[in-house]
């Protein structure tokens, strides 16, 4: 699915769908897109991506259960586990007002990281 302008901050990663793999958002990328000389789609979010960005897992409350609990400054993501013996999760949330909000790609913990803390999360692909 490819993302709308509106998505999308200068600094976040993406996947450019017509040639060079996964980018980095810049001014002259989205211009680009919105002649439609770039498409670009999301990330998907996994386990290794959280750990790239500062994310640590919180062994106390993964220890048991379906779920993985990945900390960083106050923000906490909640990942499904694919295999219940691996710490490897899918289908990723955080909760905000006592509501799971699903967060499926990069660009969008980025932007919701930029919006709770005000700072970029470092991560290199």
């Amino acid at each position: 699915m490819a993302l709308a302008k509106e998505e999308m901050r200068i600094g976040n990663w993406v996947e450019d769908t017509k040639n060079e793999g996964k980018v980095k958002v810049t001014a002259g990328s989205l211009v680009l897109l919105e002649e439609g000389k770039k498409e670009f789609a999301g990330i998907t979010l996994n386990t290794d991506y959280l750990l790239q960005c500062g994310f640590q897992i919180d062994n106390q409350s993964s220890a048991e259960g379906n779920s993985v609990t990945y900390t960083r400054n106050e923000l906490e993501i909640t990942g499904v586990r694919k295999d219940p013996q691996l710490m490897i999760a899918a289908e990723f949330s955080v909760t905000i007002n006592n509501r799971r909000v699903p967060v499926e790609y990069l660009h969008q913990l980025q932007n919701l990281n930029w919006v709770l803390f005000g700072e970029e999360l470092n991560v290199e692909l």
